[in-house]
């Protein structure tokens, strides 16, 4: 992650953080969904490579990786 990229994300929470008592709970609702839904596919990713890891790894020896 890039310095820059850094700073967006601190400033991105530092946002919510500072106004979560200020939205509407359906919006906080639908922000809980949409991080559920984001940990659900890195977790479906990561169990996903560790379960097909050989063939991974030939894939990218294969490919100069």
């Amino acid at each position: 992650m890039t310095r820059e990229q850094a700073y967006k994300r601190w400033r991105a929470i530092t946002t919510v953080k500072n106004n979560i008592d200020k939205l509407e709970d359906d919006y906080v609702f639908f922000i809980a969904d949409k991080v559920l839904e984001l940990m659900f596919e890195q977790e479906s990713i990561i169990k996903y490579a560790f379960e097909h890891k050989d063939k991974i790894l030939r894939e990218m020896r294969g490919s100069g990786a």
